[in-house]
């Protein structure tokens, strides 16, 4: 378990989706729910209860891990902008 931050959460993974941004060529990228976590700045424990409410795009399972496709994510992250735009 990692140590708590300031404001204790856990502390962010230091990936290299978080370093270097979004996509590697033309292959999508899968992010692990650390990485997510880390992305939304949120925990894990949220980023599986959002899965479990079929809040985030479907991932992919690979036996018990769930991958997030980040292209899928980034998607998802500007509908939901155009949707909070749009209600104001």
């Amino acid at each position: 378990m990692r140590k708590p931050n300031e404001i204790g959460r856990p502390a962010a993974p230091k990936t290299e989706m978080v370093k270097r941004g979004c996509g590697v060529g033309k292959r999508p990228l899968l992010c692990t729910v650390d990485e997510v976590a880390a992305w939304l700045r949120t925990t894990r424990k949220a980023v599986y209860s959002m899965h479990e409410r079929g809040q985030l795009p479907a991932p992919v399972r690979v036996g018990r891990r769930l991958l997030f496709d980040e292209g899928e994510l980034v998607r998802w992250i500007e509908m939901k902008r155009k949707v909070e735009r749009n209600a104001k």
